[in-house]
């Protein structure tokens, strides 16, 4: 398991990366999650993962273990939103095992330093299944505040909300200094 004091790396999914991705299980209610459907083709999943526009990247320790993945851009947005204002959209996922166990800021920091290094945005936005607490406290404690609740269409028909944090030109400059 990952410890608070690993540095995360990351990096474009590689295929291996996406084929196990694809077969994390999570448990009800975060079973939303689990990216086989009953009738989702692995090979055209693990395309999608895999294609530039998806922006998908793995995230590993320091010994190279796949803890985690994220997106950026359109992948993370969830029908149903307003996401008419400019920002970069994140979307995370933890491997089964490491969640639950308080490291959810580390990976949410390690995205956000990525992001902004990547991107220089002004704004950051990700979308959280209103169910899922545990989520919408760790993103809060890296000052993301809610800004839009709104019943999701399509796959899922739950309640979601919108959070953001602003980015100061400051805060650009730095993580791209470092």
């Amino acid at each position: 398991m990952a410890t608070l004091l690993s540095p995360l790396t990351l990096r474009p999914i590689q295929e291996v990366q996406a084929r196990i991705a694809l077969n994390w299980s999570y448990e009800p209610p975060y079973d939303i999650y689990n990216l086989l459907a009953e009738k989702a083709d692995p090979d055209d999943l693990a395309a999608y993962l895999l294609e530039f526009d998806t922006g998908c990247h793995a995230m590993t320790d320091e010994a190279g273990e796949f803890l985690a993945y994220c997106t950026f851009g359109e992948d993370a947005r969830v029908p149903g939103g307003d996401y008419s204002a400019e920002a970069v959209d994140i979307g995370l996922a933890l491997r089964p095992d490491q969640t639950g166990h308080g490291l959810g800021g580390h990976f949410i920091q390690a995205v956000i330093d990525f992001a902004i290094t990547s991107f220089q945005p002004t704004l950051l936005r990700v979308t959280i299944a209103d169910f899922n607490e545990r989520a919408q406290r760790a993103w809060i404690r890296e000052e993301f505040t809610p800004t839009q609740h709104f019943m999701a269409s399509g796959w899922t028909n739950k309640p979601f909300t919108i959070y953001v944090r602003r980015i100061s030109h400051i805060q650009v400059r730095k993580n791209m200094a470092s």
